[in-house]
């Protein structure tokens, strides 16, 4: 079913939404005080709200943004679905942190990698002792032709750092193994790429399928990678996201990933509502873990 869907926010993953939606069909608008081309635009959400009622929602808006944004939606009377950016937060709320009244979903496409369906697959049944994850790729990478120490990610204030950047893999690690436990941690500004906040991190964590996994972000790294370790009771299995291949015991094979799949699949599943995606429980459940890896 095609859908009326406004997208608050047009940075470069705004546009990413409206791109591909807007290619599937459906009606895009768009909240922003940027200058729009291709699609309607607003600069307030209240008018974009009255003039645009959208089927569905996607918060695009600086990390830092994303509880105000979802706010206004409740203060303004919204009833449909949302599909917040991940995290959904920058950190949680002093006081409560109360769900909002219509569906939440966090944009975590990761989750929807044909490695990592593979590797949930191969994952059944087996018993598994550990797990190390690793995600780097240098902050001058990301946005090419952009000043990084003008870009959120540089700063805290805006809800960056590589903790919160790169909150996949610890998303990925609870989609994978469930609900985690952080042990211990360390983040830390030891390069120059970023104004204030952190450029690597680590963390040690275990849940009931896994007791120990650990995962190490970097900003610095000059090789992109995400890369999984596994090792289980009947077998190694590894896996990397980037070059899009798995392994067991050193039998690798390609998957084959076609451009912007990820993606496509999380919105035919958030527009659906099929299972799979992360909802809100989840997501404040990596907000929590973010909030004590690499405090704001």
């Amino acid at each position: 079913m095609l859908m009326k869907i406004l997208i608050i926010g047009y940075g470069s993953i705004g546009q990413r939404h409206a791109r591909l939606l807007a290619a599937a069909g459906h009606d895009i608008a768009v909240v922003s005080a940027r200058t729009v081309d291709n699609y309607r635009s607003f600069t307030s959400l209240k008018e974009a709200l009255t003039d645009f009622p959208p089927d569905f929602v996607i918060v695009a808006s600086v990390t830092s943004q994303h509880g105000t944004d979802l706010d206004a939606l409740s203060e303004l009377g919204y009833v449909n679905s949302v599909l917040v950016e991940k995290p959904l937060l920058a950190a949680l709320p002093t006081g409560s942190h109360a769900r909002p009244t219509f569906s939440v979903r966090v944009a975590y496409n990761l989750r929807f990698h044909p490695v990592i369906i593979s590797l949930r697959k191969a994952l059944e049944g087996r018993r598994i002792f550990a797990c190390h994850i690793i995600a780097g790729q240098h902050l001058s990478q990301w946005r090419p032709g952009r000043d990084i120490l003008s870009t959120y990610s540089a700063n805290k204030a805006a809800g960056g750092g590589v903790t919160r950047d790169l909150s996949h893999e610890l998303d990925l690690a609870q989609y994978v193994f469930g609900p985690l436990s952080l042990l211990a941690s360390h983040s830390a500004r030891v390069g120059s790429v970023t104004v204030d906040s952190e450029d690597v991190a680590v963390a040690i964590l275990s849940s009931t399928a896994c007791p120990l996994i650990t995962i190490h972000l970097n900003y610095l790294d000059r090789q992109p990678r995400r890369q999984w370790i596994v090792i289980t009771d009947t077998g190694t299995i590894e896996a990397d996201l980037v070059k899009s291949t798995f392994s067991i015991d050193g039998e690798s094979k390609v998957v084959p990933l076609t451009p912007d799949e990820t993606y496509k699949r999380m919105h035919q599943a958030v527009l659906t509502g099929e299972a799979g995606p992360c909802d809100w429980d989840e997501g404040i459940a990596t907000v929590a873990l973010l909030d004590k890896i690499a405090p704001l």
